[in-house]
């Protein structure tokens, strides 16, 4: 549980995200798709951030297996980890050609998004309720963020046809 705890943490998502930077950019050529990973990894971001300083909800102090500081509600690895993965999924889905790749690209995000957030429990530095919560605030960042794309792209994809 400690290794799913320091994966959530903030260095391995940076790094995570970096290689991801690299292969959106590098070996991809998908540079539409780098502006919306960094929104959504940056989003995620400050939505944690705002909404532990919102709810200001103190930590468990029982039987705790690690230290954490600042607040507790939401959980700031769970926002992350289901933002992280989550954009991970919708932007190499498509790349990935065969039904068993995209099953195992789904469950792999899935195993480490449930993972994390159970890590968090274990190690007492989260009520289950701050996982919950994590989750689906990284869920709606996530789905907002792909939804604005979305839109923007069919936005702009309509004015280069009508512009032809």
């Amino acid at each position: 549980m400690k290794g799913f705890s320091w994966i959530g943490s903030t260095m391995p998502i940076i790094v995570l995200s970096l290689g991801m930077i690299i292969v959106l950019y590098v070996l991809l050529g998908r540079r539409k798709e780098l502006l919306l990973f960094i929104a959504v990894i940056g989003g995620s971001t400050a939505v944690g951030y705002v909404s532990k300083s919102l709810f200001a909800r103190e930590r468990p102090n029982f039987r705790r297996l690690m230290e954490e500081d600042g607040f507790s509600f939401p959980s700031s690895s769970s926002v992350a980890a289901v933002a992280l993965y989550g954009i991970i999924v919708y932007l190499l889905w498509s790349p990935i050609r065969n039904r068993t790749g995209k099953i195992a690209l789904a469950s792999a995000a899935i195993f480490m998004m449930v993972c994390i957030g159970l890590s968090r429990i274990y190690m007492g530095v989260h009520y289950p309720s701050d996982v919950i919560g994590g989750m689906l605030a990284g869920a709606a960042w996530l789905w907002l963020s792909i939804a604005v794309y979305k839109h923007l792209s069919d936005s702009r994809d309509k004015n280069t046809k009508l512009s032809m």
